[in-house]
């Protein structure tokens, strides 16, 4: 094994790292379950329109753009890119209709 120095420019911040490793139908699913047990979706088959519309109507200042492939998912608060999981965050701390 070579001995190599990790240049700083190498190393992925957190929203990098999301742009590899999530993003996909699954991802979106689990949005959308997340969603429903909130009581912001019905138990039906629901597309990325009703999903992104769904974190609208939560009155937070989200905003999504959801994809069923391989493409990572992009969320934002106030216009501003964070983690899936900053977002979940941000509901669980905010939005306390049905919990």
């Amino acid at each position: 094994m070579t001995n190599e120095k990790i240049n700083a420019s190498e190393i992925l911040d957190e929203n990098e790292l999301d742009e590899v490793t999530g993003g996909n139908g699954n991802e979106t699913q689990r949005d959308a379950d997340a969603l429903r047990a909130i009581g912001c979706l019905t138990y039906r088959n629901v597309n990325k329109d009703q999903i992104d519309a769904a974190f609208c109507s939560l009155g937070l200042g989200i905003g999504t753009e959801l994809h069923n492939g391989e493409a990572a998912n992009k969320y934002y608060i106030d216009h501003r890119r964070v983690s899936r999981e900053e977002l979940w965050d941000y509901i669980h701390h905010h939005y306390r209709r049905t919990w």
